[in-house]
């Protein structure tokens, strides 16, 4: 093998680990450490000693049985160390001791990959000289000459590196690259994560906090007001004003979260919703001296709504559609009090389009039947408000609802009626929304991409392109125009996706430029938050075409590339897995794909690398 040829693409693992089988809970923290480790974006494609650097160090091998007894290593271990291309020794005074952990570092440095090798300490000392105590197997500390040697280690013991830092100094030396520059870089990409998500926590914090602590003063001096005799009256004043102030903060809290998880990095809806359910729980609290008022029932339902919102785009589409059933209750106990709010109607229709949201994934015609009768409640209220912009806007957001339920029905003739009116509606109102206004200038390019795709299934290819086409480079321009808001972004990766699978039906070239583009949305939005269902979808599933892609063109280690890629997704969200049928089914096909791929003599080879 050619040293240009040596890189980490042309073997079948990244490194195989070797240890002692009683060293195996370290193992198995090793494996999951470094597999799921994401390099920063900033290091992937260069170019270093070992190679171009990944994006994931996967796969690694180290699951073995214990060895029979016989002095050469099974042709299935040996077999392993000649397609790894690094052997990282897990050191302790018993792998130290084991006879295959020595003969595994003597097989590898024979396949003259002496300069691949790294250790990491988990237990005992180096170079002690007491066999209780020594970490180092002999192998390790001799040439094949029988020079002696030092060994270069990552230290996980509490008094060397410790266990964050001597994964960092092992994954490094996997790497090629710097210490330094790997750390920098990671907390680079880790602010990156986090800053928005602390930034916005911190102000919905100090809201829930503010709301909850008014609320509990109001009732405490409400209760003593009821159970007092001087100053009653004025005491049941002030703490009814002390209710009203409360209810005015806590509804300023749920109302600011809603919109600002429209613009907020996906990060916020794990976060948030914590503290959201939280906020609700005390609130909830607050109604047990007395009975609540349509008013705080009406904040109660706010909140659900807005933790239902989080929860399907975090995949919990159960619970979504259990918070969404508790707010329905809340509003048919509101629905016939005198004080009710003439805002009632519509946010029942909101409530029914969350849960079809929800729904529409495991019973698309159950979502459907949610949004027609959202849209019957929108068009009554329209008749008292005929000139309301956002009555008007609602109406245009239930008709794409019902489009697209459609197309999930297969029903192509009635989204195509749907999307239609949704088109009309949404460009007579584009002249009404000022510069700021993105949510609502987003309708046209998001409902033109929609239409377009519709247009694909059915074959109509040229009235397709033109919409797609035309979404992809509106949603460009607003994208320009706010540059850190993920909704646009993520809008602007479906409208390439889905212009990219029309031009690939249609055995266009330009395809898996496109796709690369829609890949390069969806990885940067799965930066922010791996938890986030959508976004890890897009991921995983752009993953998936580029490997169909790859393979149909012959490139099989692009091909193993990719799928490598969309299983790792899939593996670092195992709730969601289990929840979705259709990800168990996906991560069972690309297993079977990545077999299949391997059987036929694939090697990894990333992107930034030429083809054969």
């Amino acid at each position: 093998m050619s040293e240009t040829s040596c890189g980490p693409a042309a073997f079948r693992y990244r490194a195989f680990i070797s240890y002692s089988h009683r060293d195996a809970a370290w193992a198995d923290w090793l494996h999951k450490a470094v597999e799921r480790y994401r390099v920063p974006r900033a290091l992937v494609g260069k170019t270093t000693a070992q190679g171009i650097v990944p994006a994931r160090l996967t796969p690694l091998f180290r699951d073995r049985e214990e060895l029979p007894a016989a002095t050469d290593l099974s042709t299935v271990i040996t077999a392993a160390l000649e397609s790894a291309s690094h052997l990282v020794v897990l050191c302790s005074p018993r792998a130290a001791q084991s006879k295959w952990v020595n003969e595994e570092i003597l097989a590898f440095k024979r396949l003259g990959r002496a300069d691949r090798i790294v250790a990491i300490i988990v237990e005992g000392e180096p170079n002690s000289g007491d066999p209780a105590t020594e970490c180092f197997p002999p192998a390790l500390k001799v040439t094949l000459e029988g020079t002696p040697t030092e060994p270069v280690a990552a230290d996980a013991r509490e008094s060397g590196d410790g266990k964050d830092n001597a994964k960092l100094k092992l994954i490094a030396g996997l790497l090629g690259v710097g210490l330094d520059d790997l750390k920098r870089r990671e907390a680079q990409a880790q602010r990156r994560r986090t800053l928005f998500a602390y930034g916005l926590t911190g102000v919905f914090a100090l809201l829930a906090v503010a709301a909850v602590f008014f609320a509990f003063r109001a009732e405490e001096q409400r209760a003593r007001a009821e159970a007092g005799e001087t100053e009653a009256l004025a005491q049941r004043d002030r703490a009814n004003a002390a209710v009203g102030a409360a209810r005015d903060q806590a509804e300023f809290m749920v109302t600011e979260f809603a919109g600002k998880l429209r613009t907020a990095p996906g990060a916020q809806f794990g976060v948030l919703s914590e503290i959201l359910k939280s906020s609700i729980g005390l609130l909830e609290n607050l109604g047990k001296t007395s009975p609540p008022g349509t008013a705080e029932l009406g904040v109660l339902a706010l909140g659900r709504l807005a933790l239902a919102n989080a929860m399907n785009h975090l995949g919990d589409f159960d619970g979504a559609a259990g918070e969404i059933d508790r707010v329905l209750a809340i509003q048919d106990d509101i629905a016939p009090r005198p004080d009710a709010p003439d805002t009632l109607t519509v946010e029942r229709a909101l409530a029914l389009d969350l849960r079809g949201d929800a729904r529409r994934r495991s019973a698309p015609d159950k979502a459907l039947a949610d949004y027609q009768t959202a849209r019957a409640l929108r068009a009554k209220a329209l008749e008292a408000h005929p000139r309301d912009l956002t009555y008007l806007e609602m109406m245009v957001r239930s008709d794409e609802k019902i489009a697209w339920a459609h197309i999930l029905l297969n029903d192509a003739k009635q989204s195509a009626v749907a999307y239609q009116a949704a088109l009309d509606g949404a460009k007579a109102l584009a002249g009404s929304w000022a510069t700021e206004d993105w949510p609502q200038r987003l309708l046209v390019p998001r409902i033109t991409y929609g239409f377009g795709y519709l247009h694909a299934l059915i074959g109509e290819k040229l009235t397709a392109e033109d919409q797609l086409f035309t979404a992809m480079e509106t949603l460009k321009g607003l994208w320009q125009e706010f540059p850190r808001n993920t909704e646009i972004y993520a809008e602007l990766g479906t409208a390439t996706d889905r212009y990219a699978s029309h031009l690939e039906a249609d055995g266009d070239p330009v395809a898996e430029t496109a796709y690369k583009r829609a890949l390069g949305v969806a990885d940067e939005l799965h930066d922010l938050d791996p938890g986030n269902f959508q976004w890890s979808e897009d991921l995983y599933r752009r993953h998936a075409m580029l490997s169909v892609m790859a393979a149909d063109a012959k490139r099989p280690g692009l091909a193993l590339y990719h799928v490598r890629r969309a299983i790792g997704v899939l593996e670092e969200n195992p709730g969601l897995t289990e929840r979705s049928p259709e990800w168990r089914e996906d991560l069972a096909g690309f297993r079977t794909f990545e077999q299949k791929l391997i059987a036929e003599g694939a090697t990894e080879t990333p992107p930034e690398t030429k083809q054969q």
